[in-house]
């Protein structure tokens, strides 16, 4: 489904999480803005994680750009971060043909907050760096207005990111996964069904900046793994009013593929809306905390 002319359907099914729901709405659209990924210097001790070579590295005076082989590192959280080198995906654009589009970084920086398990990787798709299993297959699609970016296979697991364009679109996703904000109330008013899709949600803190941010449980559609399984989904909306929601649906053996895949995503977008390490160290609990009982 990923690979074709007919993806917009599938794409927009996917940013919605399965809603279902039919709204129609009269305020504007924009963008989904993509704030994940960060340029990352390389220095430090290489260690391997799984499938992929990622280096230790710890800020201090020397210089960022020349790797030191061998050099010692704290292994403070506070202090130590990592770089991970990515694998670039294709996409297919709306007439069904590859789009062409730049590579993107070849290494980027994990926050010492996000925890990269075994057999992990990061992948750049359309310009987002998502976290997924090392070595799946990859790619995304992208419709007249909407889009999707995935890591990896419904029945093996897969991190899967679904934006939407569209008025409408963006209508479904902010009753599915905002129902208390206004553009939900909005639809409401209105006199459209609108009815929140989130099993368990859970508000994230964001330190303002424009930034709304929630967790919960989410029920695959389609294929899946084998039972017992995680299935969960980060569903953000940026100060353009444009929501998108990253997928995470994996063998319960594997759950910690997704703390790491929504932290991050979270992380990259609740710093650049400018949140402190408060925020950040407390919405990383509470999505580990959501991973844990996201049991299916």
């Amino acid at each position: 489904a990923a690979h074709g002319a007919g993806q917009a359907a599938g794409a927009g099914q996917a940013a919605a999480g399965g809603a279902g729901k039919a709204v129609a709405a009269k305020t504007g659209a924009g963008g989904l803005k993509t704030m994940l990924g960060v340029g990352a210097a390389a220095c430090g001790t290489a260690v391997v994680v799984g499938g992929g070579a990622l280096l230790a590295m710890q800020p201090g005076g020397d210089d960022p750009a020349r790797p030191q082989a061998g050099r010692s590192v704290s292994a403070s959280p506070s202090r130590t971060v990592t770089v991970a080198s990515v694998t670039h995906c294709d996409r297919m654009g709306p007439d069904g043909g590859p789009m062409q589009e730049a590579p993107g970084r070849t290494q980027v920086q994990i926050p010492a907050l996000v925890q990269m398990p075994e057999n992990t990787g990061v992948f750049h798709i359309g310009g987002q760096y998502l976290i997924g299993p090392a070595g799946a297959e990859c790619g995304g699609s992208v419709g007249a207005a909407s889009g999707v970016n995935y890591v990896g296979a419904e029945r093996t697991g897969v991190v899967r990111h679904g934006w939407q364009g569209s008025v409408g679109g963006i209508a479904t996703v902010y009753c599915s996964y905002f129902p208390d904000s206004p553009e939900a109330a909005e639809q409401r008013e209105m006199g459209e069904v609108c009815e929140s899709a989130l099993g368990d949600p859970r508000p994230l803190p964001t330190g303002g900046g424009g930034l709304r941010a929630v967790v919960g449980t989410d029920t695959p559609l389609g294929e899946r793994p084998p039972s017992p399984y995680v299935s969960v989904v980060l569903a953000t909306a940026g100060d353009e009013g444009a929501p998108g929601t990253l997928t995470c649906v994996m063998p319960w053996d594997r759950a910690d593929v997704c703390t790491a895949a929504l932290t991050y995503a979270f992380v990259r977008a609740a710093q650049s809306a400018g949140a402190g390490q408060d925020v950040l160290d407390q919405a990383a609990r509470t999505i580990a905390d959501a991973v844990k009982t996201a049991r299916g």
